[in-house]
């Protein structure tokens, strides 16, 4: 069952909806239904994608790189020599090694809990001859080994929300930590837009969604943007892209019919893992929440030590 948080303040009600995730869900999920993402991406780009150019709305791979391209235009590492990148939650590495092939000077350490992410994504670096410049390696990124001041960048491409609380308050203190003085960071993902109680029926959705990818709640962008200011970033920018990523969505009908068919001809079968078909069903709920906009958004956040 769900825990609900409620508080008050001066003149808003917050009512938190937080599930009882643990890290070992979160790893079972994408032990079993990982690989089930190359049918996204034949590159593994474990996120959405960003349209820049509608002459591409119909191409979902090169969307999926334009959002890595944007996340890592907004790092700025033009501004340093040899730029030292952390990906927090970095799935397979496909932003890692699209970073370092942008910047070949740049050098990326990538951090998950999943072994099977860490040892197929240092396998797909080796393979590009990119072992020496990223590097996946095993760490919590609410609680990182990592000394103070160790990163240039960081940054987390549909990751935070496996952090804790509304505000991801442990993922960004640690952020803040193992960033140098002047360092940056870009957080994308979906959010809840502000505290508010949701209709049942999106309620419903909305926890569901949550289950099918292991998550504990989306971050509130209210109480999120509160969190980084309480942490001393600066020139936070908080920017919503949801009509440029809502293309990519639109593919996910499209991939879901293909990888089921693929299935059955594969298997003469669709005896999934429970993993598996949550992992089908999640992005279908993605594109009934991106329809209550009051209450759902997909924000680039970016900002400064």
């Amino acid at each position: 069952m769900p825990h609900h948080q409620t508080e008050q303040s001066d003149n808003k009600i917050i009512d938190l909806i937080t599930l009882p995730i643990a890290h070992e869900d979160i790893k079972k999920y994408y032990e079993i239904a990982g690989m089930d993402y190359q049918a996204w991406s034949e590159a593994l780009n474990m996120h959405f994608g960003y349209l820049e150019r509608w002459t591409d709305i119909f191409s979902l791979e090169k969307m999926l790189n334009q959002m890595s391209q944007m996340v890592i235009k907004k790092l700025q590492l033009a501004d340093f020599s040899q730029p030292t990148a952390l990906d927090m939650g970095c799935g397979m590495g496909a932003v890692a090694r699209e970073l370092v092939r942008i910047y070949p000077q740049a050098r990326v350490t990538g951090i998950t809990i999943v072994d099977s992410q860490i040892n197929y994504g240092n396998h797909l670096s080796q393979n590009e001859n990119l072992h020496e410049k990223v590097k996946i390696i095993k760490n919590d990124y609410e609680n990182m080994s990592f000394e103070d001041n160790s990163f240039d960048v960081a940054y987390a491409v549909e990751s935070s929300c496996y952090a804790q609380g509304a505000g991801k308050e442990a993922l960004i203190s640690e952020m803040r930590r193992v960033l140098k003085e002047g360092g940056r960071f870009v957080i994308i993902d979906g959010f809840l837009k502000k505290p508010a109680k949701m209709p049942y029926l999106l309620q419903k959705a909305y926890l569901r969604l949550c289950r099918c990818w292991a998550l504990p709640c989306l971050a509130t962008m209210t109480v999120f943007e509160e969190t980084l200011k309480k942490n001393n970033f600066k020139n936070i920018k908080i920017e919503e892209i949801s009509w440029k990523v809502a293309p990519s969505v639109a593919h996910v009908p499209r991939v879901t019919l293909k990888f089921l068919f693929q299935e059955l001809w594969r298997n003469k079968s669709l005896k999934l893992a429970p993993e598996r078909w949550d992992n089908i069903v999640s992005p279908l709920l993605t594109m009934f929440l991106g329809l209550w906009r009051n209450y759902f958004g997909y924000y680039v956040v970016s900002g400064e030590k």
